[in-house]
């Protein structure tokens, strides 16, 4: 295995032929030196990257590695990221009978052994997104969780992206269960009044059917749903799914658009500035989320806007 030479000094990455880690290593080494040699200019160089990693390669984009632009579109360090990551974890998928917490667990392990001590939360997040898209999941977060307002889920925080997940493992029935327990309190007020409050049924003391069971609604025992006292929020504004008043998925979550506390992005309302005066980006409208927030401008010396955004330089370019 190896470069094929083409002319002196310069050496053709071979078609991949294999998923293993190692081959994947070997091919990008010799790929990023034939690049160098070449001097491909970067508008050519992903088209490049597949023209020579082969039908492996293209299968591998098209059914695991989820692109936020078209992947033509996507640049090469970019690009070599994903590749990474699918190869670094080797068809590692989640068994059913494993949580998701003990998942992102064993995922944090095996990037801890391949050396990627810094860019783990990174490299996890590649990795569930590269599995939404291979189990269809995506769709199942538009159809299920009713959140078609997410456009990019790259940039979501690596707990949203949880949360997601864990709303789609949720069983259909407790789903639709659920959606209907607001009306709970209506079914608990029909109860006679000799029933028991727990449970909702007749029976001798000491009985309680619904003893050691646990609410869906709270979370908590010895109750069933249709007898909980705790308020159900249905569509919460702060997460989107459907819980316990005091049993908040985003509590104590930050928000991967605002960086503000207690709700999740895609329930995210503040205002987007499109073209800011003092950084030229957009971002919230706050200045603590604008880059040139604390930045000295080499024109004035003074803090908050970028030189290219100083008002001295935009008079010397209308030639006041």
């Amino acid at each position: 295995m190896g470069c094929i030479a083409s002319s002196p000094n310069v050496k053709v990455p071979w078609t991949l032929s294999s998923l293993t880690r190692y081959e994947w290593l070997e091919w990008r080494k010799c790929f990023l030196t034939f690049m160098e040699h070449k001097y491909i200019p970067p508008y050519k160089q992903t088209r490049k990257f597949f023209e020579y990693i082969g039908f492996l390669g293209e299968e591998i984009a098209n059914d695991y590695l989820y692109f936020e632009e078209s992947r033509s579109e996507t640049n090469l360090v970019t690009l070599l990221f994903k590749f990474d990551v699918y190869f670094m974890f080797a068809g590692v998928t989640k068994p059913n009978y494993q949580s998701i917490e003990e998942y992102i667990l064993l995922l944090q392990c095996v990037a801890e052994q391949t050396g990627n001590n810094k860019n783990i939360e990174k490299v996890i997040k590649e990795k569930i997104l590269q599995d939404f898209k291979c189990d269809n999941t995506f769709n199942q977060i538009k159809s299920r969780i009713l959140m078609p307002c997410i456009t990019n889920y790259e940039t979501l925080a690596l707990h949203e992206l949880i949360f997601l997940w864990n709303e789609c493992e949720r069983p259909v029935e407790l789903q639709q269960y659920m959606l209907h327990l607001q009306n709970g309190k209506n079914t608990s007020q029909c109860l006679p009044k000799t029933s028991c409050s727990f449970c909702g049924r007749h029976h001798v003391s000491m009985k309680c059917y619904a003893a050691g069971q646990k609410c869906y609604n709270c979370g908590e025992l010895n109750h069933y749903a249709r007898c909980c006292a705790k308020t159900y929020v249905a569509d919460c504004p702060n997460c989107g799914s459907s819980h316990a008043q005091s049993k908040c998925p985003a509590f104590g979550k930050k928000c991967s658009r605002c960086k503000q506390m207690n709700h999740f992005s895609w329930k995210c309302f503040r205002e987007i500035i499109q073209s800011c005066i003092f950084c030229g980006k957009s971002h919230i409208n706050s200045r603590q989320m604008c880059t040139a927030n604390e930045k000295r401008c080499s024109n004035c010396d003074r803090i908050g806007h970028f030189a290219n955004m100083c008002y001295r330089h935009r008079n010397v370019r209308s030639g006041r």
